[in-house]
C-alpha cells in the first residue's frame, strides 16, 4: 500500500462525511450519528474559526480532526479514535497537526485534547502531531450531604467576587501560580484576562460563588465555583489556589470546606473537581475532604511558538 495520502481542509458542503468519520472512523450506528451531529453543532458555534481537516487515500477517508475555539483563547481538539476501523495512524497525526496549527495561526494560545486514561494509541497520535503531554488529570466528586464548617484559621475572611474586580482577582490568581504543582506548564501561556474567561466558561458562571480568601487583611488565595452544565444538582470547583507565602496554614482545606458548605446551603448535592494527579498536596486535601476519583484523563497541548523558539 502506498504511503501517500491527501490532507485537506473540509469544505462546508462536504462536512457530513468527515464528521461521521471523526466520530468513529468507518463504523456506523445511531450513536455514531448522534456524536457526529454534536460535532457539527460545535463546529457551527465555532464559526469561521472552527477547523475541520481530513486525510484521504484515494476515495477513502483515513483520518479526520477538528479544533473548535473556546473561551480564553483555547482550542479544543477532537479526532477520529485511533483504533476505529479505517483510521490510519500517520494520517491521523497529520490531520491533528494541520487543524491545530491553523487554529493557532488564528490567535489561540494553545490547543488541548483530553484522552481517556488507557487510550494509548490516541495519545501517541497527539505526540506525533507535536503535542506535549501536559498532565494526568483526576476527576473527583463528593457528596455534599455531610459538608462541615471550615477549620479555624486565625484572621481568615472571605471576600465575594460579586461584583468582581478583574484586576484584583487576576493578581491573586497570578500569585497562586508561583511554585504551583497544578499543570505548571500552562502558567505562562496566557494573560489573566484569558484565564478568567476560561474559568467563567467552565460550566455556568456563578460570581456569587467566587471568593478571595484574605488572611490578616491580605489576599491569600481564591476559590472559584460554578454551576455544573451537566447536572442541576452539581457544582464544579473550577479553580483553587493559595499564594506561596500562605501555604501550610490550612488554607487549602478551609477553602474546600467553605465552597462545599456554601454549595450545600444552595441546595446542591455534589461537588466536582479536576486536579493534576501530580499535585499530591492538592490530591491529599481533596481526598481528606471526601472527594473520590471517578475517572482519569490525560491532557495534551500544542502551543504557539515564537520565531526565536522555532530556530
Amino acid at each position: 500500500m502506498s504511503d501517500a495520502f491527501q490532507l485537506e481542509p473540509v469544505r462546508r458542503g462536504r462536512r457530513e462525511e468527515a464528521l461521521l468519520f471523526l466520530a468513529a472512523g468507518r463504523r456506523r450506528d445511531l450513536q455514531v450519528a448522534i456524536r457526529a451531529e454534536a460535532f457539527g453543532e460545535m463546529l457551527a458555534r465555532g464559526g469561521f474559526r472552527g477547523r475541520l481537516w481530513q486525510a484521504r487515500r484515494g476515495a477513502d477517508l483515513v483520518a479526520a480532526a477538528m479544533v473548535v475555539p473556546s473561551a480564553g483563547r483555547v482550542g479544543l481538539a477532537f479526532h477520529s479514535p485511533a483504533e476505529s476501523p479505517g483510521v490510519e495512524a500517520a494520517a491521523l497525526s497529520a490531520a491533528i497537526r494541520s487543524a491545530a496549527d491553523e487554529a493557532l495561526a488564528d490567535g489561540l494560545a494553545f490547543v488541548q485534547s483530553l484522552i481517556g486514561h488507557r487510550q494509548h494509541a490516541d495519545g501517541r497520535a497527539f505526540v506525533e502531531a507535536g503535542f506535549i503531554r501536559l498532565a494526568e488529570l483526576a476527576y473527583m466528586r463528593r457528596d455534599l450531604a455531610d459538608a462541615v464548617e471550615p477549620p479555624g484559621v486565625p484572621g481568615l475572611e472571605w471576600r465575594s467576587c460579586q461584583p468582581m474586580d478583574p484586576a484584583e482577582l487576576g493578581r491573586v490568581i497570578l500569585g497562586t501560580y508561583e511554585r504551583s504543582l497544578d499543570c505548571p506548564a500552562l502558567a505562562a501561556l496566557r494573560g489573566t484576562d484569558d484565564v478568567l474567561e476560561s474559568h467563567k466558561a467552565s460550566g455556568i458562571w456563578r460570581p456569587d460563588f467566587w471568593w478571595i480568601a484574605r488572611l490578616r487583611g491580605a489576599p491569600a488565595g481564591c476559590v472559584l465555583v460554578n454551576d455544573s452544565s451537566s447536572s442541576a444538582g452539581d457544582m464544579d470547583l473550577v479553580y483553587m489556589g493559595a499564594l506561596a507565602a500562605f501555604r501550610g496554614l490550612g488554607l487549602g482545606r478551609a477553602m474546600v470546606r467553605h465552597a462545599c458548605l456554601q454549595a450545600q446551603g444552595g441546595r446542591k448535592e455534589f461537588m466536582n473537581v479536576v486536579v493534576d494527579a501530580a499535585n499530591l498536596y492538592a490530591c491529599k486535601i481533596y481526598e481528606a475532604e471526601g472527594f473520590r476519583v471517578t475517572h482519569r484523563r490525560t491532557a495534551y497541548i500544542r502551543r504557539r511558538y515564537s520565531e526565536s523558539e522555532k530556530i
